[in-house]
């Protein structure tokens, strides 16, 4: 990711596979395996921008994607379920379908949230984001309540900026992905 945030298996292990860009994390819906921030620590102040290759089992099942706590309570919340993203409770109903890859990036100003699906904007809320945490986990939740639905994801990235959309289209690049060419 940029900004030098670096992601390590923290419980079980992580499978992997052919990704869009590289090699994607493999999950397995009910595993208990997640990733989770060494260092440096995720700064928790607006604004905040994460996008990544999702292609798993999106249209059922459902599960966390990403997750920003302090260890006990979760204050991010991206999850994936029933073909919707559901961001910090807020629910956008994209249709997704089960084993198609998709780049998903959300944006966050502080005020706003904006879901992009394949570099097209999807939605906006107004929604005030609660950081609180400098842990992020992918995969699952503070709790663990919630596993990472059963699937693939291939670079996620985190910025403490909105990326526009001009930069979301550069990292979907017509569908065939682009390395993080900004920080």
């Amino acid at each position: 990711s940029p900004n030098g945030f670096t992601l390590s298996e923290a419980s079980g292990t992580v499978g992997s596979a052919p990704g869009v860009i590289s090699t994607a994390a493999a999950f397995v819906n009910g595993s208990g395996n997640y990733l989770q921030n060494i260092h440096p620590f995720f700064p928790v102040a607006s604004p905040l921008s994460i996008a990544f290759w999702f292609n798993g089992l999106a249209s059922s099942g459902g599960g966390t994607i990403y997750s920003q706590n302090d260890g006990v309570t979760d204050y991010q919340i991206l999850a994936i379920g029933g073909g919707e993203i559901v961001w910090n409770g807020h629910i956008t109903s994209l249709g997704l379908l089960d084993n198609v890859w998709y780049h998903i990036a959300i944006t966050n100003d502080g005020g706003l949230s904006r879901v992009y699906l394949n570099s097209v904007f999807s939605d906006i809320n107004a929604n005030t984001p609660l950081f609180g945490g400098d842990r992020v986990f992918i995969g699952s939740d503070a709790t663990f309540s919630m596993t990472v639905p059963q699937g693939l994801i291939d670079m996620a990235g985190f910025w403490t900026k909105v990326l526009t959309a001009d930069e979301i289209a550069i990292l979907y690049n017509s569908g065939l992905g682009k390395e993080f060419p900004f920080a």
